[in-house]
C-alpha cells in the first residue's frame, strides 16, 4: 500500500526570525563509495564562503539569516573536518563535498533532502527546526533526472544480548520531479547487515555480544538510508546511555617557534633542526606547515621540502610545506643554513577547521640572520630616492596623514637606544618625512647601526601619532596592494617612482587580517558635465580585490553610494580641469583619490 505525503510551498517558505537561533539537527552526508559525515550538529543563520562568494545563508532574509540545509552542512564540516564547495547563483548549490566533486559526464551530482523528501529549493533557502533530518547525497538523480528514491531505517534504540530486533525499512519516491508528493513503500530487496529485506519491509538481526551496532539499509539504485545505533546490552547492566551531541569548535590552535629567538643573528652557520608545539583545547591539531623564506644576493627564495633546497626567483606568494599533526613537531633542514636574512613561518589548523595564520613575531614568526650582510652604502644626495605617495591611518581608520607626495631618500631613525641607518628606497625611508609633522618611534629587533643600511632589516614602527602597537596589533605597511612579511627598513622592501604606500594600524580579525583597504577606478578622462561610472573595490592583505558595495564615493561636494556591484554613476564638474574622486566605508581603510582630467566639449 502507497502512503502519499505531500508537500507544499508551506513547508519550504518560512518566515524571517528576529535573530539567529541555534539549533540542533542530525546531519547525513553520503558519498559515493560510504557515509562522510553522520551526526547531531548545532547550526545557525551565517554567512557563508564559497565558490568566491560570500552571502548570508538563512531563507532570503541577509538581515537576520536562520538555520537553514546549507548551514548545517558548513558547521558539520566544522565538526567533522571534511571539506565542501558549492558555486554560487542566488544560492549555495554543492558541487563537491570531501573527494566527490560533479560528474558532468557521467551525470552525477549532489542533490538534498531534509526529513526524507527532496527540497524544491536551494538549501540557504530550506529552514531546519530542531530534530531534522539532513540529507546531502551524492548521485542523487536517476538518468531522467528524477530524484532517486530514498531509503529510512527504523526500529529500537536499546535491545538485550541473544534476542531478535526487528526493523523496518522504507522506500520513499517522488510523484514527479518538484517532489510536491512522495509515496513511501517497503523497500524489498534491501539489505542490513547482510540480512535481505522481506517483502513487508521488514528484517530481523540480533547479536549474540554487547555493543552498539550501527546499522544501515542499502540497495542499488537508491541512497543509502540513515544511520540506526541499535546499543545491545544485558539487562540490568546500564551500559547503554544517550549519544552526546556534537558542539562546534570555534577556538583556533595556537603555534609556536622555539630554538631561535626572533632578531638573532648567527655569526657563520645557522640552525638546521626547527622546531616548536601545536596545540589545541577542542578538536585537537590536524595539520601542521612552514614556510620558510631566504633573502640573499638581492633576491628572494623559499624552501622545498621535496627538492630540499631554496628555490624559487621572488616571494610573491609564501610557499608552505606539511609536516603532520603532532603536538611537539620538528623538521630537519638538508643543512645547516648558509648566510642570508630568514623569515620561518608556522600555521595549524585544527579538525574543526580553525587556522592559526595571524603571524605574530616571537612566536610563530622568527625573522633571524646568518652571517654578517654586505654593507648597503648609503645615498647622501638629497635627490636620490624615488617619489612615494604616502597615507598614514592609525586606530579605527582615522587618517593621521592625508595623502602627501614624499621622497623616498636615506634617512637616520633612533630606536632602542640607538642612531640607526635607514636605506633609500624603503617604505621606513618613506614614512620618516611622511610623518614630520607626528611622532614616530621605531625598535630594533636587530643590530642596526649608523653606516650600514643592511642592519635595519629588523627595525619595526612601534608608534606613530601616539598610536602604539599592542600584542599582535599595530604598525604594517601595504605597499602595491600587498602587506609583505619584510620590515620597513629591510633594503629588500623596495619602494618603485610613484608608488602609492599606505603605513596603518592593523587591528586583526578573529581570522588574523588586518582590515581591507580601499581602490578607486574611474576612467582617467571625462567631458565637462559628463556622466563617470566609478568603481570601488575592497583590497585584502594578499592583494585580493571584491566589489565594495555601500562604499561612498565623494567627488567635491558630490556624495555616491557603490550598489551591488560595487559602482556608482557620478557627474563631472563642469568647469574643465581635474577632480579627485575618493572612497570610504566603515569597515576599510579610506582610498588613495583618483584624479580625473575635465576637458571643454566631449572626448
Amino acid at each position: 500500500m502507497k502512503l502519499a505525503i505531500f508537500v507544499g510551498t508551506a513547508l519550504v517558505m518560512f518566515p524571517a526570525l528576529a535573530q539567529a537561533t541555534p539549533t540542533t539537527v542530525k546531519l547525513r552526508v553520503e558519498g559515493s563509495t560510504g557515509t562522510i559525515f553522520e551526526g547531531p550538529v548545532v547550526t545557525d543563520g551565517k554567512t557563508i564562503s564559497k565558490g568566491g562568494v560570500a552571502a548570508p545563508c538563512g531563507n532570503d532574509n541577509p538581515a537576520s539569516p536562520v538555520a537553514t540545509m546549507t548551514t548545517a552542512l558548513d558547521d558539520g564540516s566544522l565538526v567533522a573536518g571534511f571539506d565542501w564547495d558549492a558555486d554560487y547563483f542566488g544560492d549555495f548549490y554543492v558541487n563537491r563535498i570531501g573527494p566527490d566533486a560533479s560528474d558532468f559526464v557521467g551525470n552525477r551530482y549532489w542533490g538534498i533532502a531534509r526529513n526524507f523528501i527532496p527540497t524544491s529549493v536551494g538549501g540557504c533557502q530550506e529552514q531546519v527546526a530542531a530534530g531534522d533530518e539532513v540529507l546531502f547525497a551524492y548521485d542523487f538523480f536517476q538518468p531522467d533526472f528524477t530524484n532517486k528514491h530514498l531509503l529510512k531505517l527504523e526500529g529500537p534504540a536499546v535491545a538485550q544480548v541473544g534476542q531478535p530486533i526487528d526493523l523496518q525499512v522504507s522506500e520513499i519516491a517522488c510523484t514527479d520531479p518538484v517532489c510536491s508528493a512522495t509515496t513511501v513503500d517497503p523497500a524489498v530487496g534491501a539489505t542490513v547487515a547482510g540480512r535481505t529485506v522481506a517483502g513487508d519491509g521488514t528484517v530481523t538481526i540480533s547479536s549474540s555480544s554487547a555493543t552498539t551496532l550501527g546499522l544501515k539499509a542499502e540497495k542499488p539504485g537508491t541512497i543509502r538510508s540513515n544511520v540506526l545505533d541499535v546499543c545491545v546490552h544485558v539487562s540490568g547492566d546500564g551500559k547503554c546511555k544517550d549519544v552526546p551531541i556534537l558542539v562546534k569548535d570555534l577556538s583556533a590552535p595556537r603555534a609556536t617557534i622555539s630554538g631561535i629567538k626572533s632578531g638573532k643573528r648567527f655569526r657563520r652557520r645557522g640552525p638546521r633542526l626547527l622546531s616548536g608545539t601545536a596545540t589545541d583545547s577542542g578538536s585537537g591539531v590536524a595539520a601542521v606547515k612552514l614556510s620558510l623564506r631566504r633573502h640573499a644576493g638581492g633576491r628572494c627564495s623559499w624552501w622545498s621540502a621535496t627538492a630540499e633546497r631554496f628555490s624559487g626567483k621572488g616571494c610573491g606568494r609564501k610557499v608552505f610545506f606539511g609536516i603532520g599533526n603532532k603536538r611537539d613537531w620538528s623538521y630537519q633542514l638538508a643543512k645547516a643554513l648558509g648566510p642570508g636574512h630568514y623569515v620561518l613561518d608556522v600555521k595549524v589548523r585544527d579538525r574543526a577547521g580553525n587556522l592559526d595564520d595571524a603571524f605574530v613575531r616571537g612566536r610563530n614568526r622568527v625573522v633571524f640572520d646568518v652571517g654578517r650582510p654586505a654593507p648597503v652604502r648609503a645615498q647622501s644626495s638629497k635627490s636620490s630616492g624615488p617619489k612615494v605617495e604616502v597615507m598614514i591611518v592609525g586606530k579605527q581608520g582615522k587618517l593621521l596623514s592625508a595623502p602627501r607626495t614624499v621622497k623616498a631618500k636615506s634617512a637616520t631613525v633612533k630606536a632602542s637606544g640607538r642612531r640607526c641607518l635607514v636605506g633609500a628606497s624603503t617604505p621606513l625611508a618613506a614614512l620618516v618625512p611622511a610623518s614630520k609633522a607626528l611622532s614616530l618611534s621605531v625598535k630594533d629587533f636587530g643590530s642596526c647601526s649608523r653606516d650600514n643600511a643592511a642592519d635595519a632589516a629588523q627595525l619595526f614602527v612601534n608608534s606613530i601619532g601616539g598610536n602604539r602597537n599592542r600584542g599582535a596589533d599595530g604598525w604594517v605597511y601595504k605597499l602595491r596592494n600587498k602587506i609583505p612579511s619584510l620590515g620597513g627598513g629591510d633594503p629588500l622592501a623596495r619602494v618603485r617612482q610613484n608608488d602609492r604606500l599606505v603605513w596603518l594600524y592593523c587591528v586583526h580579525d578573529k581570522a588574523g587580517h588586518c582590515p581591507p583597504t580601499l581602490q578607486v577606478a574611474a576612467p582617467a578622462r571625462a567631458p565637462a558635465g559628463g556622466q563617470v561610472e566609478v568603481f570601488a573595490s575592497k583590497v585584502d592583505d594578499a592583494g585580493r580585490k571584491t566589489p565594495a558595495p555601500g562604499a561612498r564615493l565623494r567627488m567635491g561636494k558630490q556624495v555616491a553610494v557603490t550598489g551591488a556591484g560595487g559602482s556608482a554613476i557620478m557627474v563631472v564638474p563642469t568647469t574643465p580641469g581635474k577632480v579627485a574622486v575618493e572612497a570610504t566605508a566603515n569597515d576599510a581603510i579610506a582610498s588613495f583619490p583618483r584624479t580625473i582630467s575635465v576637458s571643454a566639449g566631449t572626448l
